[in-house]
């Protein structure tokens, strides 16, 4: 197994969700991150945690495009996806947002589980230099 250090420093992330270890390659989130807080104005970060239900697994085998349809809905109310990882464990997608304000991700939210195929759990993030700099203030 590699150094999870070393990799951390190259700007490589160790998820650990459940007994599932995902490395996430976050360079370009980290980078528009660092850009949109020198810049000021970066639009907050959101993760969202889902769970399908029966029903879902039923959709996405008989249809698994209709995941990439979804993804075109939820960027046409103006939330960019910046990462998405199916995984095995509690949560079986994760998904990474960048999105205006809590509104918009609460419309997502409400799109992705108003059908019934699917439990969301959403979580704010923020950089770690943002949650430092949040927390002298």
């Amino acid at each position: 197994m590699p150094d999870l250090f070393e990799q951390a420093q190259d700007c490589h992330w160790l998820v650990h969700l459940s007994c599932v270890k995902i490395y996430i390659d976050v360079k370009q989130i980290w980078s528009r991150c660092q850009q949109n807080c020198i810049e000021g104005g970066g639009m907050p970060i959101y993760i969202a945690l889902t769970s399908v239900s029966n029903e879902g697994r039923k959709a996405i085998k008989e249809d698994p495009a209709r995941i990439k349809a979804n993804n075109r809905e939820i960027e046409a109310m103006g939330v960019k996806i910046l990462a998405q990882y199916a995984t095995l464990g509690q949560y079986d997608f994760i998904n990474i947002f960048e999105a205006p304000n809590d509104d918009a991700i609460f419309k997502v939210a409400v799109h992705l589980t108003g059908r019934g195929v699917a439990q969301v759990q959403t979580l704010a993030a923020k950089t770690l230099d943002d949650f430092i700099a949040a927390t002298k203030k």
